[in-house]
Order: C-alpha cells, then structure tokens, then sequence
C-alpha cells in the first residue's frame, strides 16, 4: 500500500514553528549587534572582549550542527527543535542575568548551540515531511530567518529603552519556549530506516556543497557587515538614509528567498545550476559596489544593494535543498550536518577577514577579493554538477544502485512492496 502524503495541516505547522525557532535564534544573534553601544556600555566590555561575545553564537552552533545527524536521528526533528529552544531560552536568561563575563560568554555559546541544532532539526522535518516538488520554497521560507531576525531586532530596539536589554533577552527566551513547547505537538512523521551499522557512507557530495557554502556564505556575510559601514564611510551615504537601505536589503532578501524557492522547484534538480547563476551574479553586483566611488548619486548606491541582496542574499535554502538530495532520504541529517557546518565557517569568518582586507588593501581591493570567491564558488558548483537525486525525487548514482529511499520519500516500488 502506497504511503499518504502529509497532510497540509501538519507540513504548515512544521514549517511555522521550524521557521520561527530559526528566526529568533536569529534576532538573539543580531541583537547583540543592534543593542552593540548600550550593552558595551552596561557590560563594561572593550571592543575585543564584545567581538567575543558577538562571535559565541556562531562558535557555539558549531559542535550541535556537526552532531545534530546523530542527535535528530535518536530523538526525531520534533523534539531535537523542542530541545534546541529550551537550550537558546537557558542560555539567553543567564546571559540576561549578567553574573560575569566568562558566564555570559558561556550562556550565549550555549544559545548558539540551541540554533545550530534548530538548523538541522527544522530543515530535516521539513525534507522529510514536505512534497518533492514543494520542498525548495518551503525550506526558502524557513530560511528567511536570518534577514527576518535583523528587521525584528531593529524594531525591538525601542523596547530596550523601555524595558531595559535584559528583559528584551528575557522576552526572547519566553518566546523560544512558546514555540519548544509547540514542536512537542507535532505528529510524529513516518518511520525512516536507519543504517543499523555505525559505519555510513561519508557525505562527499554534501561536503562539497559545504566546501562552496563557505565561498557563498563568506559572500553574503561580507555584504551584511560591511554594507552600511562602506556605504557611510567610503560612499558618503547618511547613517540614517544608510540604515533604511540596509533594512530595504533585508526585506527584499527574505522575498528573493521565496523566489528562489519557487524557481528551484519549478525547474527542478540539478540545482547547482541555479546556484552557479546565484553566485556569479552575486559576484557581478559585489564587483561593481566595490568601484563606486563618494561622488555617486544616493538612489544608485541604494539600487545597486538592493538588486545585490536578491542573490547575495537569496541563495540560502536553495543550497540546503541540494545539501539534502545529496543522498538516500536515510541520510538527510547526516548530509544537512556535514554541508551546513562548513556554511557556518563562511559566517564565522567572513567578518574579520573582509575587516582586515579592508585595513590593508582598501575597500576596492576587498570587494574585488570577495567578487573571486563568488565567482569560484559558480564555477565549482557547475563543476560537480547535479546530485543523487533526479527530477521526480529518483535516486541517481548512489553507490549499491538503485535505492527505494530516496531524499524525496518511498518510490512506488518500494511504498507497493
């Protein structure tokens, strides 16, 4: 007998509350960017010691994402999402506590863990629960936490003045329950058939996509952090008009990755050759952002950043599609850990390389540097080609053949037999 489907119901509540456990792990990291001068202030924090702070999120994500396969696969993607926000929400109310530096280095590390494992956990329900031809825009739409996170920290920070940083973060973490709490009540999805051996097939193609990830995210960061600081600083843009650009690129981001959601399903695997066209038109806009010079007019600036943010920016869940059609359905965790933990390294270093490229060889030369990175990464995701995973979700290339498990779901043959 042939498996139902997933019911709609159950696919929007997945979506939902994988959507919005991401995007909050997403305010809490860019909070502490937007809350910057008043928490350097209050904490009594030097410029190092902050970047620390600001850095322990990204740090801590690392460790849940490499062993959130594992951790999904023994406990399910609902209750690994419910366990990811109860993580985020102790780490954020210790933190909020404000005991001693090294405590809130660790509360906030520990946070970073609870979003590392929400990335796995929420994408890999989603895979598992979603149609094939459904599953790009669904996994875009989740992926509009991180442009999402920066518009609500920038609107919460009147709220700081009001209430104060702590019970901002307090806030924060009471809603990550709300939403742990919600994930608990999700139906448990059809058993998947586990490897019963400890030794799995290593995820090279997810590796690969993981290694192209770096470039690409190392892209979008670069673009993020320095967006506003150039367009102030070398470009001669207001803050305040600079501000309204760099929150336009974020809306209109989150929209491009829908889009490109809609357009991946629409055109089907392989998707490394939209990703290739992402890429190289990311490098293109970043190319010319980098050769404008003080003397062009504001609306260019903002036009141009806007226009780069649709693929800077846009790429996200379409690449984390790919990263799961790397193998039979069984391996979605594990592919999705592997290839998102090398993305994170991108996020993680992109900032302070792209600062010190700046300091030595200027603005120009930085962006050009950036520019080659994108423009690799278009070249390397042509160069793999397509994946395991065929146009209808077939299993293609897997090695012992054919399987009746694809990333996709059960084949006729197999869901009959």
């Amino acid at each position: 007998m042939i498996a139902s489907a997933p019911t709609w119901r159950r696919t929007a509540l997945v979506v939902f509350v994988a959507t919005a456990i991401q995007t909050l792990g997403a305010v809490t990291a860019t909070s502490l960017g937007v809350f910057g001068p008043i928490l350097v202030d209050e904490l009594e924090l030097d410029a190092a010691r902050y970047g620390l702070l600001v850095g322990s999120m990204n740090v801590g994500a690392l460790p849940t994402l490499m062993a959130g396969a594992s951790i999904v696969d023994r406990l399910g993607p609902g209750r690994s999402l419910a366990l990811s926000g109860l993580a985020s929400a102790a780490g954020l109310v210790v933190f909020a506590a404000n005991v001693n530096f090294l405590v809130t280095l660790a509360a906030l590390t520990v946070a970073g863990g609870g979003w590392g494992l929400s990335a796995i956990s929420g994408s890999g329900a989603i895979i598992e629960l979603a149609p094939f031809r459904q599953r790009g825009v669904l996994i875009s739409i989740r992926q509009l936490s991180l442009p999402l996170g920066g518009i609500v920290a920038g609107v919460l920070v009147p709220l700081v003045g009001l209430w104060g940083w702590q019970l901002v973060f307090v806030a924060q973490a009471g809603a990550f329950l709300v939403f742990a709490a919600l994930a608990t009540q999700w139906p448990r999805a059809r058993a998947v058939s586990r490897p019963r051996s400890s030794r799995r097939r290593p995820p090279r193609r997810a590796i690969q996509l993981g290694f192209l990830s770096i470039a690409m995210s190392s892209g979008q960061w670069a673009f993020l952090v320095y967006v506003t600081i150039e367009m102030t600083g070398r470009l001669g843009v207001p803050f305040e008009t600079a501000a309204v650009i760099f929150v336009a690129t974020q809306a209109v981001g989150a929209v491009a990755r829908v889009v490109l959601g809609m357009v991946t399903d629409r055109l089907g695997p392989p998707r490394t050759k939209l990703l290739a066209v992402t890429s190289a038109t990311s490098a293109l806009c970043l190319l010319a952002f980098g050769l404008l010079g003080p003397d062009v007019p504001t609306p260019v600036v903002a036009g141009l950043a806007v226009v780069a943010s649709v693929f800077v920016v846009g790429w996200n869940g379409v690449m984390i599609v790919e990263m799961a059609e790397a193998g039979p359905r069984r391996e979605v965790n594990q592919n999705l850990a592997a290839g998102m933990t090398l993305a994170r390294i991108g996020n993680i270093l992109a900032p302070p390389i792209t600062g010190s490229l700046i300091v030595v060889i200027g603005s120009t030369g930085s962006w050009i540097v950036v520019a080659i990175v994108m423009t690799a990464a278009s070249l390397g995701c042509l160069l793999i080609g397509g994946g395991p995973i065929g146009p209808g979700g077939r299993e293609l290339n897997v090695s012992g053949g054919a399987s009746g498990e694809t990333a996709a779901g059960p084949t006729r043959a197999s869901a009959d037999t």
